[in-house]
């Protein structure tokens, strides 16, 4: 285990904004009783690594503003349940998987503005129950709004602009 690294990992979690540059490393994933992770600001590049799926603990992950990320959000992030805080505001590609609301009973903002997701929004997102701030915009998202979204009870916040979305509003 590489202990520099670790170190790295805890100290832009609590400083974001240093401008570090290079690959988000995979041993991130050892962190599994990290709270929060704040990379925003920084110049990571290449994919977020799936072994971030481990970080059982993880409530609140944070990269936004690293214009060099590319590639998805990996589905494992989807699985810690101990979620409450996503954001994702870089150029990320592909889209929300179907299911992303599956163990995330406890997500209460979600805020991937500023990707390049394609594809429909996910029917599940009305699954995401405590949902209080919902923000897909600026992506390509297309097809019609998700009547899911009206069964989010808790939503104070939801912007779904500048995507190609059709249909009435509910």
């Amino acid at each position: 285990m590489d202990y520099r690294v670790i170190s790295l990992m805890i100290f832009v979690t609590i400083f974001p904004n240093l401008r570090f540059n290079g690959f988000i490393p995979r041993s991130i994933g050892n962190l599994t009783r990290i709270k929060e992770i704040c990379l925003g600001g920084n110049s990571f590049q290449g994919e977020i690594p799936w072994e971030i799926g481990n970080l059982s603990s993880l409530e609140i992950f944070t990269a936004e503003n690293n214009r060099v990320l590319t590639g998805g959000i990996p589905s494992s992030i989807f699985n810690i349940s101990s979620l409450t805080q996503l954001f994702f505001n870089n150029s990320l590609s592909c889209g929300l998987p179907d299911n992303m609301c599956n163990h995330l009973s406890k997500l209460e903002v979600l805020d991937v503005t500023f990707n390049g997701f394609t594809g429909h929004n996910p029917s599940s997102v009305g699954e995401c129950s405590n949902l209080r701030n919902l923000s897909l915009s600026t992506n390509r998202f297309n097809g019609t709004i998700p009547r899911s979204i009206g069964n989010l009870t808790s939503l104070k916040g939801l912007s779904l602009r500048e995507n190609d979305l059709t249909g009435k509003c509910f």
